[in-house]
This record gives structure tokens, C-alpha cells and sequence, in this order.
């Protein structure tokens, strides 16, 4: 592959955040992280599928930078799409990656609508 596209998402070493697809699927994660941490664990790799399907959905690939050898572009760096098992492991990790800090809101949420809760009760 010679181009990224608008909807792709670049994965591996380097700064790629700045790339359109990379914003759009970093929105797509933080829209649905909450829901994969809270999830039961059959119901994670429904929600991981489905952002996956979101990405697809616009034309989106997951893409790893490559070196491409003894090519016609001269041995520079290319693009070489994940398959469906590494792209499915991107989406998990991505998802899992603010699980402390998000687990640690969460807890304090929990606990603070226990505390309230228990006020009402005794009034």
C-alpha cells in the first residue's frame, strides 16, 4: 500500500495522532470505553467488533508502517494492512488502556452515590 487514507488508522511506533482516522477512532474509543470496562467479559468482543465495523463502515483500514525491499519504490517505507486477529488486538488494547484511570472514576462515583443514597434513606 502506497497511501493512508482519510479513515485509516496507523498503528505501531511513532506519532500518527495527528492523522484524521487516528482522531476519529481515538473519539470511537473513548466513546466506548466505559461500556467495554463495565462489560461482562462475553460482551467485550462485541463491542470491540463493533468498532471495527464502525472503522470499515467508512472505508477505515488499520495500518502498519513497513520496509518494503528489493521494490520498485526503492527499499523505502510502505503500508502493509493489519489482518483481522492484530487489528481486533489494536481495538482491545486501546480500549483497556485507560482502565485504571477510568476504573478509579468509576469507584469514586460508586461510592459517592452510596453515600448519598444512604443520606436518603435515613431521612
Amino acid at each position: 500500500l502506497d497511501d493512508v487514507g482519510r479513515y485509516d488508522i496507523v498503528c505501531g511506533r511513532g506519532s500518527w495522532e495527528h492523522l484524521p482516522g487516528n482522531q476519529s477512532f481515538k473519539a470511537l474509543i473513548q466513546n466506548n470505553q466505559i461500556e467495554y470496562l463495565a462489560a461482562s467479559r462475553p460482551g467485550k468482543p462485541l463491542i470491540a467488533r463493533k468498532i471495527m465495523a464502525a472503522v470499515k463502515a467508512k472505508g477505515g483500514r488499520f495500518l502498519k508502517r513497513t520496509r518494503v525491499k528489493n521494490s520498485t519504490n526503492g527499499g523505502n517505507s510502505g503500508w502493509l494492512e493489519l489482518d483481522e486477529a492484530k487489528a481486533y488486538e489494536k481495538v482491545c488494547a486501546s480500549l483497556r488502556e485507560a482502565a485504571p484511570a477510568i476504573g478509579k472514576c468509576v469507584m469514586e462515583l460508586s461510592a459517592s452515590q452510596s453515600v448519598s443514597e444512604g443520606k436518603q434513606n435515613n431521612l
